[in-house]
């Protein structure tokens, strides 16, 4: 309950830049400390809370700690809250959705639906207690019966003569262009969770 009340406690301060509401989950764990541990928390106590708190913005802390079950929720709790009414609502306001035009409403939520994705997917990764896991793990099974039906079907699109030759040569080049920039986003997403769980350890 104490990390909920002070997970984001930073917006006392100004946020006059995109970097300060970024780093607010560190900011927040700062001024949190020195009221934790004149409340007569242990030492192990302060910095788990701290430490759950430093991360729940962008999963990183200013200083080491355990990564504990404790730790995670605040972060999961948040992202819970903001299904609300209120937050969907001040969330579209900060985006000034109601001001813009028809089709860069559906980009908004086109990228946000994206954007959860891409958080389920990490999670679903993050989520494996081994270190290391086969190749395989990379994708869930929905995932593969996907690729697999994509490519069955353009198979079969190919061998049945139904499309002309240039309907197929875009296609597949656009498609081609697609998974060539999801390959690209793969990687860069490896390499800031490296840098991440680097800072972190």
């Amino acid at each position: 309950m104490i990390a909920g009340l002070l997970h984001d406690i930073a917006y006392c301060e100004e946020m006059a830049t995109r970097e300060d509401w970024q780093n607010r989950g560190r900011r927040s764990a700062a001024i949190a400390r020195p009221f934790l541990e004149s409340i007569g928390l242990d030492r192990d106590r302060v910095n788990e809370i701290c430490y759950g708190v430093a991360i729940h913005v962008d999963d990183r802390a200013d200083f080491p700690w355990e990564r504990t079950a404790f730790c995670e929720t605040v972060g999961d709790a948040d992202n819970i809250d903001r299904f609300d009414a209120y937050r969907i609502y001040e969330s579209l306001q900060y985006q000034k959705f109601s001001e813009v035009s028809l089709e860069e409403k559906q980009e908004i939520v086109a990228s946000t639906l994206a954007r959860l994705e891409k958080l389920r997917e990490m999670k679903r990764i993050k989520g494996y207690e081994e270190e290391f896991r086969p190749v395989w793990h990379f994708f869930d099974l929905k995932s593969y019966i996907i690729m697999a039906v994509m490519m069955g079907g353009g198979i079969w699109l190919r061998a049945s003569g139904l499309a002309p030759d240039v309907f197929i040569a875009v296609f597949y080049t656009g498609l081609g262009c697609a998974l060539a920039l999801a390959g690209v986003l793969f990687w860069i997403m490896f390499l800031l969770f490296r840098e991440k769980s680097n800072d972190n350890s």
